[in-house]
């Protein structure tokens, strides 16, 4: 028995493998979780008098279990036992934890990461759907947990200089960057290797006045699609404008990778493969955009190179 936990012990130590269960997951959330005696409840207001609390989210039976953690649990696991990639996910609208849990098991099993994701309540405080400005609000008011959600991505880089750390928020998710690069914070410089915006609900416009601002990684990638059929009917139905993950023809900032995937993604059924195409079987169709996720997301910097060989276009 001894003899198998060392082995375990350097299989970890050089190949990077946590030791903890891998369906485990860990997030955090400014949704206010209440623990019952035979589970959870997660409320749908946001919440932060618990702003650093950690949780691990697991699958027991097939159902999604959450249990109190901390950080020292979580550097413990991912760096005294030598994870190279960590991927903090920030998702978007609609969708519930279990959702969310489940999207972070694909990304760690398709692009060799470990995932610490980011969690808000997108319904009203009567179990509704929010409509966009009711998000906007709610994105607003969970801003002092997403702070302390950068805080922890910093102090692992600090235990760690040699990780590969990166940030990907999605749909609006981005929401959230564009309210931190706003606000008063005090950014750290070089958080993350990658910041990617994928497929952003923001608006288009003056979006380099904001951006420009984040100092918290040391590269920025701008994914888009011209065809994202669920950005056109935001635009369309809301007051929203163009969105950044539709198009960027103006107020570009040079140190930005824009990568428009309008030609490799264009518009396909179902719709939600044209906003969302980072998990799932589209991957399999579409070898080089799995490629270049594999590349951001672990970190690594996605070069001219590598665009002129998949056929992308770069800005």
């Amino acid at each position: 028995m001894r003899r198998s936990l060392i082995y375990i012990i350097i299989l970890n130590m050089v190949f990077g493998y946590a030791i903890a269960n891998t369906n485990e997951v860990y997030f955090m959330t400014s949704a206010n979780i209440d623990f019952e005696q035979d589970g959870y409840n997660i409320g749908y207001t946001t919440s932060y008098k618990n702003v650093s609390n950690v949780y691990v989210a697991s699958s027991v039976d097939d159902k999604m279990k959450i249990r109190p953690s901390d950080k020292q649990e979580l550097f413990k696991d991912y760096v005294d036992f030598g994870v190279h990639n960590v991927l903090f996910y920030v998702h978007g609208y609609g969708k519930e934890i279990e959702e969310v849990y489940q999207r972070a098991l694909l990304m760690q099993d398709e692009y060799d990461v470990k995932v610490v994701f980011f969690f808000w309540p997108y319904k009203t405080e009567k179990g509704k759907p929010s409509t966009l400005f009711q998000s906007h609000d709610k994105i607003e008011n969970s801003l002092p947990v997403f702070d302390a959600y950068v805080d922890l991505a910093n102090e692992l880089r600090q235990r760690n200089m040699h990780m590969n750390i990166s940030m990907m928020a999605h749909s609006l998710g981005n929401y959230f960057l564009k309210l931190y690069a706003q606000e008063e914070y005090a950014q750290e410089e070089s958080v993350f290797d990658n910041l990617i915006l994928n497929s952003a609900a923001v608006n288009d416009r003056k979006h380099g006045l904001w951006l420009s601002k984040l100092a918290i990684q040391k590269r920025t990638y701008v994914l888009y699609n011209n065809h994202d059929f669920l950005l056109k009917g935001l635009q369309l139905f809301t007051r929203a404008k163009r969105q950044l993950g539709n198009k960027t023809n103006r107020f570009k900032i040079p140190t930005v990778n824009y990568i428009d995937l309008s030609e490799t993604i264009g518009f396909r059924l179902p719709v939600r493969d044209t906003h969302s195409f980072f998990t799932g079987e589209i991957l399999n169709e579409l070898k080089p955009v799995k490629h270049m996720y594999s590349v951001i997301l672990t970190g690594r910097e996605f070069d001219k190179q590598d665009y002129v060989a998949l056929e992308m276009k770069m800005e």
